[in-house]
């Protein structure tokens, strides 16, 4: 692949059963560099604190666990974030 100015590749290796589901997600049409600079930027905007919780989460996830770290982790982060807003709001 050619080098583009600006551009820089990321390159990751995950869990293969991951992968087709992550593309089946992303709408026809969609390069593959925009869904994955749409990711970088979300979990750069994340505090350091968040993205600590979810590299711990998925350290320990497991799918013989028969429950996702990760995604819980996902949900307790969404949750808490929103009691805060809705706290701000009153």
């Amino acid at each position: 692949m050619a080098d583009v100015i600006g551009e820089k590749n990321l390159a990751a290796s995950v869990p293969e059963e991951l992968i087709d589901p992550f593309w089946n997600t992303v709408p026809k049409g969609f390069k593959h560099k925009h869904v994955m600079s749409a990711v970088v930027k979300l979990w750069i905007s994340l505090p350091e604190e968040l993205r600590k919780q979810l590299i711990d989460a998925e350290t320990v996830s497991s799918p013989t666990k028969g429950q996702d770290s990760f995604v819980e982790a996902v949900r307790q982060i969404a949750r808490s974030e929103f009691e805060k807003l809705h706290r701000k709001a009153k």
